[in-house]
């Protein structure tokens, strides 16, 4: 059996590589690749060097020597030796390796000449020749990584320059996401647990969000924020407001009441107060709150339509509930953390085409970041120029920026799965959001149709049967009671004296410290194991001490409202 051969059954063995790729390789033509003295492979294309001739194992053993942290992450393959190096500098490394080589005939030259189960042996590594593909993997596999290393081989980056830029581009945005993630942990986790805890008989007896799925197919669909442009062109809903779904957020909520516009829908996901964005509105009564687990009870039993809950996936404290109450489970929404994003993917799995946003400005008008009469209208945080939606410059926060390049990959994920999705901007002001065509408010409402639909009659035959299963208020507090006792019994101290000598599997002892990581806010297993001083120690000790004495009065206090 040829090296070819052979390693293709080990990419099929380990699952490690692209189906469709592998098949294509058979037609590839292959790289004319040389020996030198002692016997290494070299290469070199149109006149450039791949590996250098004269000893391009040294070669990548040098340029990997300074660096600090191993490489997790790697574009171009060649010949293996970097990959190789790196075997030789991290010897026991067991994290995951991920690979792109963009060029097809040096995958399938390498392929002829290296044998890649002595190159990887048992470590879990994923081989990639398409860019899309590895950044999809990137995305999903990186989310807990502790860092991104990331080595390019020299000849890909005079080859492959704006592949290269546009992979160090989604890393940036990946690593920012991170620390966005990690500092709404820590901020945020506590509120996140103690809310998601008061609101749970509500959120888990809601609507599914699953159930109403692709209800409203084809409906066009007008997503509604807050942005200083929005009353550019708000009022011309009015007149076409029964030919489209409405689907609004909390903080447009009285300016839709000005203009005497009931949304379809209303989305939220803050667990903090905002109940003051919707007290008391009068035209919420026949609008169905779309609102994630962590929100604050008092949206949920607002008087509206209805409640249709669904998943945050970075909501611990609700992942810990779906693990001791499985039936509970819901789905979740593609988001970037914009309320903003979660409407538009509340939109797309309605399976409402064509789909406009509207004031989604994600830049500053002077001062002010929403529209007038809003809330929040001065900003004090660095702004960045980017291109707006008439072509000239405007200024942006920072995080709006990321929400806005969310926007963008969602724009080109969202068609992949649904081809013939129309998504545009009818802001007419603000950024330019790439995959959404630009386009004036009132030419998206003229081409909505001359008929009009009423949501509340679409949805009745599944809202009247709703199928989430009926969680007792025994069940919960069947749950508080065992979270109760774990903490009562827990012995931080204890669990600090074992974990030095503890088998690789988990222990009871380990998940009873997960859950107070939800509550506390943070991964206070893998915090212990980073911190190296034994002040720091001491600190952690006593903090996880005293949050575990306050953890369970509030836990006795939330079980008194079963």
């Amino acid at each position: 059996m040829s090296y070819f051969e052979k390693n293709l059954a080990f990419l099929k063995e380990r699952d490690r590589a692209d189906e469709h790729l592998i098949q294509t390789l058979g037609n590839v033509e292959v790289y004319a690749v040389q020996k030198n003295r002692r016997g290494e492979f070299w290469l070199e294309i149109q006149g450039e060097m791949v590996h250098g001739k004269v000893a391009p194992r040294k070669e990548a053993i040098k340029v990997l020597r300074n660096m600090e942290s191993e490489v997790q992450i790697h574009v171009g393959f060649g010949l293996g030796y970097y990959l190789s190096a790196q075997q030789e500098r991290f010897p026991e490394s067991a994290s995951k390796l991920y690979i792109l080589e963009p060029d097809q005939r040096i995958l399938k030259t390498m392929l002829e000449v290296v044998d890649l189960e002595q190159l990887f042996g048992s470590r879990p590594f994923q081989l990639f020749c398409a860019e899309k593909a590895f950044l999809q993997a990137l995305e999903l596999g990186l989310e807990k990584a502790d860092s991104l290393p990331f080595f390019v081989m020299p000849y890909h980056r005079r080859r492959f320059g704006t592949s290269i830029e546009r992979i160090t581009q989604k890393l940036r945005r990946l690593v920012e996401q991170r620390r966005y993630n990690a500092y709404s942990d820590r901020k945020l986790g506590p509120v996140f647990a103690q809310s998601t805890l008061r609101s749970l008989s509500h959120w888990m007896n809601a609507v599914r969000f699953d159930q109403i799925m692709m209800r409203l197919k084809d409906r066009p669909a007008v997503v509604i924020s807050p942005g200083p442009s929005l009353e550019k062109n708000l009022h011309q809903l009015v007149a076409f407001r029964e030919r489209v779904v409405v689907i609004a957020v909390s903080r447009v909520v009285r300016i839709l009441e000005r203009y005497g516009i009931e949304p379809d829908f209303l989305v939220h996901i803050e667990a903090q107060d905002f109940f003051e964005l919707i007290d008391g509105a009068s035209n919420l009564v026949s609008t169905y709150f779309i609102l994630q687990e962590q929100v604050e009870a008092k949206y949920f039993q607002y008087p509206s339509r209805g409640v249709i809950s669904y998943h945050n996936a970075n909501n611990k404290m609700a992942k810990l509930i779906y693990e001791a109450i499985p039936e509970a489970k819901r789905m979740s929404l593609p988001t970037g953390g914009s309320v903003a994003h979660d409407a538009l993917s509340a939109a797309v799995f309605l399976g409402c085409n064509p789909i406009a946003l509207i004031g989604q400005d994600l830049a500053l008008h002077g001062s002010r970041m929403y529209s007038s009469g809003t809330e929040g209208t001065t900003q004090k945080f660095p702004t960045q120029p980017i291109k707006g939606f008439f072509g000239f410059p405007v200024e942006t926060l920072n995080n709006y920026n990321q929400f806005r390049i969310w926007f963008e990959e969602a724009a080109e994920a969202y068609r992949d799965h649904f081809p013939e999705l129309k998504l545009y901007n009818a802001t007419e002001g603000g950024a330019h959001i790439e995959g959404f065509q630009p386009i004036s408010f009132a030419e998206f409402l003229f081409h909505t149709g001359p008929k009009g639909f009423c949501v509340r009659s679409l949805l009745k035959s599944v809202l009247n049967k709703n199928q989430s299963p009926n969680i007792r208020h025994g069940q919960i507090k069947d749950l508080l009671n065992n979270w109760l006792k774990e903490f009562k019994n827990f012995s931080f101290e204890k669990w600090v004296e074992t974990s030095a000598q503890r088998e690789e599997a988990r222990t009871s002892a380990d998940q009873t410290l997960t859950k107070l990581g939800a509550f506390m806010g943070g991964n206070i297993e893998k915090e212990w194991f980073r911190l190296t001083g034994e002040s720091q120690r001491l600190a952690l000790f006593e903090e996880v001490e005293a949050q575990k004495v306050q953890i369970i009065v509030k836990l006795q206090h939330i079980q008194n409202l079963f």
